[in-house]
């Protein structure tokens, strides 16, 4: 049977080699929340390359921006601070908006995944359990964080 006859859902997900270790993107949403961005964005972007998500590149690309859009808000409002003569207490109170965009973009990488998910799931691929890694990123994230500088620290919080 000739392959052009076929019918094609628009957003069926491509499968990849990887197809195997896709997780529900509930976990890496846990994980960023739980663990940081230093495992969360990793874990969105190679979820959504395994998964063949059709809004692949879009997840990628906002998952590759919110470290770096998140250190330079930081950094961005501690320099404000200092340069308005603040004192360094209210310096704690700069990364409540940073965390905000990590949780609405993350919020975002979780929808988008979720479209995608539901429709590899449907089509009879596996799906792993994330839960230790999410799990495994809260116990580590003081380790891995008091080891990176202090501005890297801010971004990937």
């Amino acid at each position: 049977m000739p392959t052009d006859l076929l019918y094609r859902i628009i957003d069926e997900p491509r499968g990849s080699a990887w197809r195997a270790w896709v997780v529900k993107p509930f976990w890496p949403w846990i994980a960023l929340m739980l663990g940081g961005v230093w495992v969360g964005v990793p874990w969105f972007i190679f979820n959504s390359i395994a998964m063949g998500s059709p809004s692949r590149t879009r997840e990628v690309v906002a998952a590759a921006a919110l470290p770096l859009v998140l250190g330079g808000s930081i950094f961005g409002m501690v320099l404000l601070a200092d340069v308005l003569g603040m004192p360094r207490v209210t310096f704690k109170y700069f990364v409540l908006p940073g965390i905000l965009f990590k949780m609405v973009i993350g919020y975002l990488l979780f929808m988008w995944q979720s479209r995608a998910f539901e429709l590899h799931h449907h089509f009879g691929n596996p799906a792993r359990n994330g839960a230790i890694i999410a799990v495994a990123a809260f116990f580590l994230r003081e380790r891995v964080l008091a080891a990176l500088p202090d501005l890297l620290r801010l971004s990937l919080l």
